[in-house]
């Protein structure tokens, strides 16, 4: 393991070894990321539009024509404006993956997802939602977030003022 040597500003003479844990990057990081890019159609979406933004913006000329078309220079940057807006909105995919993992992972030790997860899909947002379907999808257990689970806080605060 390395050790960072950090001299304190205010005690000149002593030094203090501060240890660098290894962060070694995950092997599946961008196989993830992607995947879960191309599940999550709002982010899908935000990418599609700020490459073809870019690309209206790079070629400002239209091939058939050899002149500039009034529209493009102004509809380049907008596309790419639009596309940014509707990936920011979804975090460009970044919830999408973290939901993704943790359900693998639940499903890798336990076998199957338990009701909170199942809960989880039907009252969490968009990006979520789609990243617990897709590790349930590979998975196979699909069938299990078909069925909407009980609110059972729900409706036992609605049987409790029921009886007053």
């Amino acid at each position: 393991m390395e050790t960072l040597i950090y001299q304190n500003p205010s005690i000149t003479r002593k030094q203090e070894e501060i240890p660098i844990p290894p962060n070694p990057p995950h092997p599946d990081t961008a196989k993830d990321y992607w995947k879960a890019v191309w599940a999550n159609k709002a982010t899908l979406t935000g990418y599609t539009l700020m490459t073809v933004g870019v690309a209206l913006t790079w070629n400002q000329t239209i091939p058939m024509l050899d002149e500039p078309v009034s529209l493009l220079p102004m509809l380049g940057p907008f596309t790419v404006y639009v596309g940014f807006l509707s990936g920011s909105i979804t975090s460009f995919g970044v919830d999408t993956v973290r939901a993704y993992r943790r359900a693998r992972e639940h499903i890798n030790t336990h076998g199957t997802l338990d009701t909170r997860y199942a809960t989880k899909y039907h009252t969490s947002w968009y990006c979520t939602a789609v990243g617990i379907r897709l590790a349930a999808k590979e998975a196979g257990l699909e069938q299990l977030l078909q069925k909407r689970p009980t609110a059972t806080a729900f409706n036992a605060w609605e049987n409790r003022q029921e009886t007053q």
